[in-house]
């Protein structure tokens, strides 16, 4: 068994990198067809990720529009949230302006920062839902006397 290692060891040695690997492909494609699949699928993945890096420009604006109508969206519900709490709010949202800012100037967001920065805005979302939802609920009670699918709706 060992005699036999050295020599395709031996025979490896003689080939240069590039006939090794296309060998190595070719055992590998005759041994385990699916393998071929697999590989396909993985260089489509690879040509999608290569094509959300170019689209990252398109990212960017997409950072600013949703930073820019979450800012329109508090403003609009700024009555019906303690102040206090609207004041936190409004500081998380500078303070994601800011960096988001800053990105933009030194370099383009990577797709961990928007994934933090989509997570961060449905955190805030979450957050002023919990704190208006029983004051929007009182409001359609007043709205839909007896209507329980309009105030159920809400």
């Amino acid at each position: 068994m060992l005699c036999e290692i050295e020599k395709v060891w031996k025979k490896l040695g003689y080939l240069s990198v590039t006939d090794a690997m296309s060998g190595f492909v070719s055992l590998l494609d005759s041994v385990c067809p699916p393998f071929r699949d697999f590989i396909n699928d993985y260089v489509q993945s690879q040509k999608k990720n290569s094509e959300r890096v170019i689209d990252i420009e398109s990212e960017k604006n997409k950072g600013l529009f949703i930073l820019t109508n979450l800012k329109q969206v508090f403003s609009n519900v700024a009555g019906f949230v303690s102040p206090v709490i609207f004041v936190q709010i409004y500081r998380q949202i500078e303070c994601a302006d800011k960096h988001f800012d800053a990105q933009q100037q030194s370099r383009g967001p990577s797709v961990y920062d928007i994934e933090r920065y989509d997570a961060q805005r449905r955190q805030i979302q979450e957050a002023l839902n919990q704190q208006t939802h029983h004051q929007f609920r009182a409001y359609a009670q007043q709205q839909f006397v007896g209507d329980l699918v309009q105030v159920n709706f809400v």
